[in-house]
């Protein structure tokens, strides 16, 4: 039997035929995320059959879907509960129906950064660990945490998923949230540029000439020395740390899984990070493992098709 895994991202969607833990095949299309979902269904509704007709080769028979989506989810109801910034209307959607409708088969729904910690437990940097954090850093900053083999969600399902809307400066920017002084607020790319542009130091950095100031751009020009952009690196490195410093404090876990788009500078970000928390935490030091992901690409799509192979059964 094989599943689909879709990771509904807010750039990219990525959708795979999964058998026996393994991607047959996969395809990526443009989110769009700021349309409404009524729109993007049909997208997705034809890339999947798309994958399907591709495939028909393959001695596969489809039993299940399984959808990671960027916001709040109720994974028993399978129900998006809240309005985002993503999606805006994907609250309205009975997705469990439209699976149906489409192609007879039960679906799976769960948020997407537990669905990437999932896909790194059984497929990655996770594997022998039943305690777990995940952190990924990125446009935005998500978090998920497992406890004791289990996806923690907690009571309205926000369980885990808000390390991005912690308050780590009281006196920091208002967020996207409607906080002030979140991690996002002060480390993340959707925040980078507005940020960062008008900083007295700018107009002689060489992030000047950048079209966009991007975490590519910040590490890229630290290395060359760029003042700027070292104070801007220097700045997310201690955010991101102590961010990791209050999760590490919360849930007490074996491991720390570090994903996302920003982790190309990777050595850079673990170093720096496990100096902090063997300084600051009362955890023993190097008694957490720190570690990156290792299925960046596709740890949500292989997380929610294992959801979908159990909804299955």
């Amino acid at each position: 039997m094989a599943t689909i895994g879709i990771d509904l991202g807010g750039t990219v969607t990525k959708i795979g035929l999964v058998k026996n833990n393994t991607i047959i095949s996969s395809i990526k299309v443009e989110s769009h995320a700021e349309d409404s979902m009524s729109m993007r269904l049909p997208q997705i509704r034809d890339a999947i059959n798309t994958l399907l007709e591709e495939n028909q080769s393959e001695d596969l028979s489809f039993s299940a879907l399984g959808i990671a989506f960027p916001s709040v989810v109720d994974s028993r109801k399978k129900k998006i509960l809240s309005r985002y910034v993503k999606f805006q209307d994907a609250h309205k959607f009975d997705l469990v129906e439209w699976a149906q409708k489409n192609w007879s088969v039960p679906l799976a729904l769960e948020n997407d950064a537990r669905a990437a910690l999932l896909g790194e437990w059984h497929y990655g940097a996770g594997r022998g660990f039943d305690d777990i954090v995940m952190v990924t850093l990125g446009t935005g900053v998500g978090s998920a945490v497992m406890i004791e083999g289990k996806l923690f969600r907690g009571s309205q399902h926000f369980g885990g998923n808000l390390g991005g809307h912690t308050i780590i400066n009281l006196g920091g920017d208002d967020c996207n949230c409607g906080a002030v002084g979140c991690v996002e607020s002060e480390a993340s790319g959707w925040v980078l540029d507005q940020k960062f542009r008008t900083h007295p130091m700018f107009l002689d950095s060489r992030l000047a000439r950048e079209e966009k100031v991007t975490f590519e751009a910040v590490f890229r020009l630290a290395a060359e020395d760029d003042l700027l952009s070292k104070e801007i690196r220097d700045h997310c490195l201690n955010t991101w740390a102590a961010s990791i410093f209050n999760l590490i404090h919360h849930f007490d876990p074996q491991a720390v899984i570090i994903g996302g788009g920003v982790m190309h500078s990777g050595d850079i970000i673990l170093t720096y990070i496990k100096e902090y928390i063997n300084k600051y935490c009362w955890q023993e030091p190097d008694s957490i493992e720190i570690i990156a992901a290792q299925q960046s690409d596709f740890a949500g799509l292989l997380g929610m098709a294992h959801l979908a192979e159990l909804e299955s059964k």
